[in-house]
């Protein structure tokens, strides 16, 4: 049997993982591409995110009316314990906003396409390997818009 896993995705307020900035869209899939969550989120404590914004396109009028991302937060568990992995693109991210959360990422296992990719790649770091591209950089290399 192969193993099971989900892809995850967040879209928030701003790069900073572990203190201020909130999740305002989350995304889950699994291996067969069926959506398992897929919600915007309003914010507690952020009433603008200009740059990120410019991002993800992601305005405060849009996600005015909806909840917050810890009203999700036991559906997001429930669906990591039915997984063998979760999946994330700059895996660190993710777990920082989930440890931000309070959810223990210790209990889970994570794979990071972005550390698989760099040596495919293969644009060499001055500290040694290979340089961590972004996503849109992988999509393209692998022929997708």
């Amino acid at each position: 049997m192969s193993a099971r896993y989900v892809v995850m995705d967040f879209e928030t307020t701003g790069i900073n993982k572990y203190h201020d900035d909130e999740v305002v869209q989350v995304a889950i899939i699994n291996q067969d591409d069926e959506i398992l969550l897929h919600e915007l989120c309003r914010p507690k404590h952020h009433f603008s995110w200009v740059d990120a914004q410019k991002v993800h396109g992601i305005t405060p009028a849009m996600v005015k009316n909806k909840m917050s991302f810890e009203h999700y937060l036991e559906q997001i568990i429930s669906i990591f314990e039915d997984y063998d992995f979760i999946v994330c693109y700059n895996i660190a991210f993710e777990k920082g906003m989930l440890e931000n959360y309070g959810i223990d990422v210790s209990k889970y296992q994570f794979r990071d396409p972005m550390k698989e990719f760099a040596p495919i790649y293969g644009e060499k770091s001055y500290r040694g390997g290979y340089k961590w591209k972004s996503l849109t950089v992988c999509a393209q290399y692998f022929g997708f818009e």
